[in-house]
């Protein structure tokens, strides 16, 4: 399988989700917690996409350097200050998740929780 068909195949599958987690209040949870920790699909995919894109810088600096037999064997300590470096940063992008309408649904079905089970108590103890 290839890696275009599957990223297609889990943006099918991020689509389903996005549609069906006010469904599911384990579904909505999850999402939001895994994009609170920083482990959702939408965040590794751009950690995925920064990472493939400082490869190619990588493969652009070095293997032009490898493949000119000169400068494969002149390079040197003061050339590693030119080597490209990756630029960590903190993927905290919630644009595609609702938190405000999750917490107010999780906030409207407890409170539906507490007050049918205190009504269901009440009618079961007269």
């Amino acid at each position: 399988m290839t890696e275009a068909k599957l990223d297609h195949q889990l943006d099918q599958q991020q689509a389903t989700i996005q549609r069906l987690m006010y469904l599911s209040p384990a579904l909505l949870l999850q999402e939001q917690l895994s994009a609170l920790t920083g482990t959702h699909f939408h965040q590794f995919r751009e950690f995925k996409n920064d990472v493939e894109a400082y490869r190619k810088q990588l493969s652009g600096y070095f293997i032009p350097k490898v493949m000119n037999r000169a400068t494969y064997h002149s390079f040197s300590v003061a050339d590693v200050d030119h080597i490209p470096r990756y630029q960590a940063h903190a993927y905290v992008d919630y644009a595609w998740l609702s938190l405000p309408t999750g917490v107010a649904l999780y906030a409207l079905l407890i409170t539906v929780l507490l007050v049918g089970g205190y009504g269901l108590l009440q009618r079961s103890t007269r």
